[in-house]
């Protein structure tokens, strides 16, 4: 009986041993179970947290991309408007400065998509529309790019035209340069010529009665006995003042207040005639071959009467 009593002691203890065990290892399960469960539960929250990164940062990305075309197409029609004007040398550099801001958004704007490309695909982005958007902003700036080389060829064409144009002025203003020159030239040529010819054509008259001619000292009286065999000597170096500076070209007839005149000077009979004039106390001197009248002096001194 007693060895039976022990025998139950000992069972019920096992069994109470294995229950216990049993309820430990249970709850040791239980707890590594939930352990795991929070590990996988704030592995996901970290994954939606980096997606919603990734995705805010691509919504941003396209965004700065959609405004740097827009700043593109700006500057392209405020460079359009300047072309319309005309390539001028005062507003070529701002063309050449706008184009140049339009090539560094353009290339900051392809880096942006690339970056952009390449944060959709990390992300594993299954949505068409992040792919869409990137495959449109690819078009549109290739398109801003095939508009600016356009414009750009076009102001280059414009600046060689304006070049060459240019050009051809400075040598219209060299070639005028020396044809003034050479005018200035001729013009001195037929300044001296003039002055030689006016020179050629000088001669010096004067007039008055015989004693007026000589208290002025240009005419006197040479040799001879009494009034016999006496000459009379024009003094062509007598003071220039004394005398009236004409033109020979001009003098071809030559009206005196006198009822009547001689010729001091000497010129050949044959070149001159006196002819009355309009009135009786006036007679006109006319020079009837002037190259053999001037030949022999430039000096017309006239002696009147009245």
């Amino acid at each position: 009986m007693k060895q039976t009593i022990k025998i139950a002691v000992v069972l019920l203890v096992a069994v109470a041993f294995s229950l216990g065990w049993g309820l430990i290892t249970s709850s040791e399960q239980n707890q590594t179970e939930k352990a795991e469960l929070i590990r996988q539960n704030e592995t996901l929250a970290d994954a939606i947290s980096r997606k919603e990164s990734d995705f805010n940062e691509a919504l941003y990305m396209m965004t700065e991309v959609e405004d740097q075309i827009r700043q593109i197409v700006e500057k392209e029609n405020l460079v359009y408007s300047h072309n319309l004007e005309g390539v001028k040398p005062n507003n070529h550099e701002l063309l050449v400065q706008e184009i140049e801001m339009i090539d560094e958004l353009v290339i900051r704007s392809k880096a942006n998509i690339k970056s952009l490309e390449e944060k959709v695909k990390g992300a594993n982005f299954k949505t068409s529309v992040f792919q869409n958007k990137v495959a449109r902003l690819n078009a549109e700036i290739k398109e801003r790019e095939t508009v600016i080389a356009g414009l750009r060829e076009e102001i280059m064409a414009k600046d060689e035209s304006i070049k060459l144009m240019t050009r051809q002025v400075d040598a219209l203003i060299e070639t005028a340069a020396e044809q003034s020159e050479v005018m200035a030239g001729k013009d001195n040529e037929i300044a001296l010529l003039t002055d030689q010819n006016n020179a050629l054509n000088k001669a010096y008259l004067a007039i008055g009665s015989f004693k007026e001619l000589k208290d002025r000292g240009l005419v006197q009286r040479q040799g001879g006995f009494l009034w016999f065999g006496r000459t009379i000597d024009v003094q062509e170096d007598a003071d220039r003042g004394e005398f009236l500076e004409v033109d020979i070209r001009e003098v071809n007839m030559l009206p005196v207040k006198a009822a009547n005149l001689s010729l001091l000077s000497e010129h050949p009979a044959s070149s001159y005639q006196v002819v009355p004039g309009k009135t009786e106390d006036m007679k006109i001197l006319e020079i009837t071959n002037p190259d053999e009248f001037w030949k022999v002096s430039k000096y017309l001194v006239i002696s009147k009467k009245t």
